[in-house]
């Protein structure tokens, strides 16, 4: 028993003494960016910043495990990284903060890494009280089909006792400690991401101005038939549950690095994207699409429109994003406002 107490701790140490490590000299905040980071260098250039002022709306950022919204002048936006808070690389203002401004709301930000459509519609199930008359959910292009498709209705509707019941703070700060250590170290090893590389037929960045850094989960095929249009009945199958407790759903769709330059990309290997025409989401009418003003911004030559060394758009394009999902919001012909 002794000879496997001792084995048993042998062989946990080097895992005890990476975790002190990473709690000691590392911190349990997240690393900056996103964990998706094609580089964890800083940046060799300057991030590109807004031409002039412009008005970006209050934001409020909730937690997964503390939603709580209730105010009629806020606009609820369920999201993934692209809406949580990085001031490294958004130091103006996140996109739906430009959005808000532009339709007078302030907003309360629910950003996730697992799935923003499970979120919402958990919240909606058993808190809908909370939620305004509108609400916006936003996913990166890539895991849009697979978070629709897969999403567990039954799972939300009738949760376990097990999940019912919440866990304790203390041991969620443990878990947080553990998943972020974890992440540290898988992409010290780059073990979290396989980062591909692309010769550019101009120059579209600041930073190696020809290359197109992106991540392998890029470069995928269509989602198959059946996932599609799973993903869409159940999209609809949440829109009709939100019109039914009076609220009026929009999903932003945001397209992928790759999927904004690979057709400048020498030798360009012709993939079909989701989001590129014809796309099917963009026969619903509250599908907002942000593949064409994004495209614009590149086609008319602006550099650094997403970030050479991130996945993610920079602070200028959050502007664009931000004032054409406004518009779309604001020409919706079944858009509600001040439900009581």
């Amino acid at each position: 028993m002794k000879k496997f107490i001792y084995r048993t701790i042998l062989y946990a140490l080097p895992i005890i003494i990476a975790l002190l490590y990473f709690l000691i000299f590392v911190g349990i905040k997240p690393p900056v960016g996103d964990l998706a980071r094609l580089s964890a260098q800083k940046p060799e250039y300057k991030l590109p910043e807004l031409t002039k002022n412009h008005a970006i709306a209050p934001c409020r950022d909730e937690e997964l495990y503390n939603f709580n919204h209730r105010d009629n002048n806020e606009i609820a936006v369920f999201g993934d990284s692209f809406s949580a808070t990085n001031d490294r690389i958004w130091p103006s203002g996140r996109w739906h903060q430009f959005m808000g401004a532009d339709i007078s709301k302030r907003v309360v930000s629910v950003a996730t890494v697992d799935n923003p459509f499970s979120q919402y519609l958990s919240t909606l199930t058993y808190n809908p009280e909370l939620l305004g008359d509108t609400v916006v959910l936003e996913s990166v292009e890539r895991n849009m089909i697979w978070r629709l498709a897969y999403l567990d209705f039954d799972a939300i509707a009738n949760p376990s006792e097990k999940h019912k019941k919440k866990s304790p703070k203390w041991f969620r700060d443990i878990r947080l400690n553990l998943v972020l250590s974890l992440h540290y170290y898988k992409h010290k090893l780059g073990l979290d991401l396989q980062v591909m590389r692309s010769e550019l037929d101009g120059t579209y960045f600041s930073y190696k101005p020809t290359q197109l850094s992106y991540i392998r989960e890029d470069v995928t095929e269509l989602p198959s038939e059946w996932e599609i249009t799973t993903a869409m009945a159940n999209l609809q199958r949440i829109d009709s549950l939100s019109q039914a407790a009076g609220i009026t759903l929009f999903l932003v769709a945001i397209p992928d690095k790759y999927t904004v330059y690979h057709h400048h990309i020498i030798g360009n290997d012709g993939i079909k994207k989701l989001l590129e025409s014809p796309c099917p989401f963009d026969t619903l009418p509250r599908f907002i699409n942000t593949l064409p003003p994004i495209a614009t911004l590149v086609a008319s030559g602006t550099k650094d429109v997403y970030l050479p060394d991130d996945t993610h758009f920079s602070n200028p394009t959050c502007q664009v994003i931000g004032q054409y999902v406004a518009s779309r919001i604001s020409t919706s012909s079944d858009t509600i406002y001040g439900r009581p």
